[in-house]
């Protein structure tokens, strides 16, 4: 999944992306609103937006986004000397906010959690003809047998997963693949796509020709 974090505490901010990205997110951290840019629908899967900017920018920011009708689930983060906090995110139209201190494996599964329910998925196994992929452990089986995925490759099945309903555009997928800092050579989708292919059936992912890609469900 690729996540935007929005921490104005540098200290702060970097030990949470490190964390986010042993869990095995893709995370791109700035430490001002300003410099996050527009954002589009999918763009991420999940924003995470401290509270406590001194201008208040964050909770303004989120709300600014809610009237733009940019649906992509937000995740507030929250110092443990306010809790009120919590409640003036929601309000802000956040979907959940976590107080801090807490573990980053509660953060981990948040995160997961609420990419899953704005995906529609009841539970997080999805499958596709022979092959059930698992949002949640990262797995892949395919005729009962475990499949090992390399991150990039997970990163591309989990990416037309959590969007199962509609056809992903390249650009997009790329993004959610790599990241922003990918850094992404001009043929390195086309073979993670091999790749996912010849792991799991040629039949997994359709080539939309000029739109993109999605995932035979």
């Amino acid at each position: 999944m690729r996540l935007l974090l929005v921490q104005d505490r540098e200290l702060v901010g970097d030990g949470l992306a490190g964390h986010l990205r042993r869990y095995g997110f893709l995370v791109d951290r700035f430490e001002r609103i300003a410099d996050v840019g527009e954002l589009e629908n999918e763009s991420y899967d999940v924003l995470l937006v401290c509270t406590q900017f001194p201008d208040r920018s964050g909770l303004k920011w989120v709300r600014a986004l809610r009237k733009q009708r940019l649906s992509t689930p937000v995740l507030m983060l929250a110092a443990g000397s306010r809790p009120r906090e919590r409640i003036k995110a929601l309000d802000a139209g956040a979907d959940d906010c976590l107080v801090a201190p807490f573990p980053t494996e509660l953060l981990a599964e948040r995160v997961r959690a609420l990419r899953c329910r704005a995906a529609g998925l009841a539970t997080p196994h999805i499958h596709c003809g022979d092959v059930e992929v698992d949002l949640c452990r990262k797995t892949t089986i395919r005729y009962g047998t475990p499949v090992v995925l390399t991150e990039r490759e997970w990163n591309l099945v989990e990416a037309l997963a959590l969007r199962f309903d509609h056809t992903v555009p390249r650009a997009q997928v790329e993004l959610l693949v790599q990241g922003v800092h990918g850094a992404p050579t001009s043929n390195a989708l086309e073979v993670h796509l091999s790749n996912v292919r010849r792991k799991l059936g040629r039949q997994i992912i359709r080539t939309i020709r000029g739109v993109g890609y999605r995932l035979n469900t």
